[in-house]
Parts: structure tokens; sequence; C-alpha cells
């Protein structure tokens, strides 16, 4: 229900889920896997990374109860085509919302889900029983965990660290300003910058940066951007 519930361009809903557990199909995922895996690792030339790379855990295919073929089909004729004229990846795009959707979910209701993209294509598909115009977009494996983690594995395992907010978000174009920047880096506000925040700002309690206030109010107290409801009062969030 949650990943059909995702938002798509033109509401084409391009979505097609197949439901595996296991059996034939799943062990033939787990084959692409391991021949996957096995030539992902020793594409590494740093060794310490070819190592490091082989003592990951990446799949969950064959402890998994259930796994997911998530895939798009670029056939429909639903939403008209509305959008994808100009955009025409919006369908596989759409079907990625509804992947995390899913993902998301699943975490509500206390289950992991684990993203496995470390296969052949052509073998999920065959897995799956794709016909050629509906593409492999995600394979999900589904199940019960001891317990969730406050960081991903991968940043435990010290594969990959945290991305800052200062690197990923900027004003009016890319490489511009970050309302995130530091106080050295912030500068001063351009007149298209302040048009970002509409009526009054809200100064972040997470941080005391002068860029801040750049962002717009809900962004930084979803409460002060709460709309007055009918009889002056304020919604609750």
């Amino acid at each position: 229900g949650a990943a059909h519930a995702a938002p798509s361009v033109g509401f084409m809903q391009p979505w097609r889920i197949v439901l595996q557990g296991k059996g034939a199909a799943r062990d033939a995922l787990i084959g692409s896997f391991e021949s996957a895996n096995e030539a992902a690792r020793k594409a590494y030339g740093d060794a310490d990374r070819r190592d490091h790379y082989g003592r990951l855990k990446l799949s969950a295919l064959e402890e998994a109860p259930l796994v997911l073929v998530v895939a798009c089909d670029h056939s429909t004729g639903r939403g008209h085509g509305l959008g994808r004229q100009t955009w025409p990846e919006a369908a596989r795009d759409s079907t990625v919302a509804a992947v995390q959707n899913l993902m998301l979910a699943a975490r509500a209701e206390g289950l992991g889900t684990g993203w496995v993209s470390i296969l052949d294509k052509d073998d999920v598909r065959r897995a799956a029983g794709l016909p050629d115009d509906v593409e492999p977009i995600a394979v999900l494996c589904v199940g019960f965990v001891e317990r969730f983690e406050a960081k991903p594995d991968l940043e435990r395992a010290g594969w990959e660290s945290r991305a800052s907010l200062e690197d990923l978000v900027h004003v009016d174009r890319f490489g511009g300003p970050s309302p995130f920047a530091s106080d050295d880096a912030c500068g001063t506000r351009s007149a298209s910058q302040a048009r970002l925040v509409p009526g009054t700002i809200a100064r972040s309690r997470l941080t005391a940066r002068p860029c801040a206030p750049l962002l717009p109010a809900f962004l930084l107290q979803p409460e002060a951007a709460v709309p007055p409801q009918p009889g002056g009062e304020t919604g609750s969030r």
C-alpha cells in the first residue's frame, strides 16, 4: 500500500512489484549476486579497499524470508504521457519514489530492508519474468532484524562517511552558497536568496550559523509554518 501511494509524474504509477520467496527464482538471484560481487571486488585496484570490500555484508538474499523485485513499466499508458515528453526518465524516477515509500513503511512496521544492486540486470529480469519494456529498478530483501542501528551499516563499517549538508544544499545554483555554510563561508545574502524566505524568518534551533535564516521557516521550525485554523487556533503538527 505504501509503495502504491507514492507520488508519480503524470500519476502514471509505473511501478510493478514481484514478490519472491525461497525457490529457483531466488537461487538465480543469489547466483547472480555471487558472480557480480566477486567481479566488483576484483575491480578495486587498491588492495586494502579490495580486502575491505570482501569483508562487507552486501546481501541478505539467502536469509531474507521475502525478496521484492521492484520494476518500472516503461510501456504504461497511464498518465497519458504527461511530463514524460520533456523528462523521459520520469517513469524510472517515479518508481524510485515507490521504493523509498516501501522502505520507510517497512521500517515503521519494524521490518528491515536491504537494497541489493550488485546484480546483473538481465539476470534479475529473467528471475522475475520481466518483459523487455519492464526494467528492474530495485531488489529488496525484507525481514525482521535484531535491532536498528543509529548509523547505516556501510558508515559503521568505515566504507564511507556521511556527507555534509553544506556540500549538498545550495542557493540559486549548483555550487552557490549553502544555507548550512560556516560563518566564514556564509557571505551576504543576495536579493534572490532573500526571496527564498517568505514572511518571518525563524532561526534554527539546531544551528546558530548566520546562513540558517536563508531557509524557509517551515524547514527550520515546522510549528512556525502551520497555518491558522478556522476559529483562530493554530493547528498541531
